[in-house]
């Protein structure tokens, strides 16, 4: 299979996804899936809406809009393969396209490892499993989460 977008693009929330970042974060993200990762299929959860009954090992789930003081722990307890705070999204929109780098996004640290020697690991949020990372080189928050996910996909 050739890598492209994921055909099914899953979007659950409590709500909407309506803010302008939010939008321009997805817009953003479908075009580097294009060419970062091979996913059928791939899940964003919206952080407000509650993750009980909500199947998370269907396809690869990213929390969206996750709130900063429950991100570490709601990787801890759910498969999430990763979070994007509401602060680092916000950010991110508000220097979209101005600035490079991409901080921070919230995953499986193993993972972020096999990314390469650009990526920095924050101090403070951080387990031995899971923590917050970024790149200073990435074009933005959506390419990070694009490059990540290709890598966890990948055995």
């Amino acid at each position: 299979m050739s890598p492209s977008a994921p055909r099914m693009l899953h979007l659950v929330s409590a709500g909407t996804f309506s803010s302008q970042a939010v939008q321009a974060f997805l817009d953003d993200l479908q075009d580097d899936l294009q060419t970062r990762a091979d996913l059928p299929e791939l899940t964003l959860v919206d952080g407000r809406t509650a993750l009980d009954g909500i199947d998370l090992t269907a396809a690869p789930t990213v929390l969206l809009n996750a709130d900063r003081a429950e991100v570490m722990d709601l990787l801890a307890l759910h498969p999430l393969a990763a979070a994007v705070e509401k602060y680092a999204l916000f950010a991110w929109w508000k220097h979209r396209g101005t600035r490079p780098g991409a901080f921070w996004l919230h995953g499986h640290l193993p993972v972020a490892r096999r990314l390469g020697p650009d990526i920095v690991e924050s101090p403070l949020y951080r387990t031995d499993a899971h923590g917050a990372f970024g790149s200073e080189q990435s074009p933005g928050l959506p390419d990070l989460l694009a490059r990540y996910l290709a890598a966890f996909t990948r055995p």
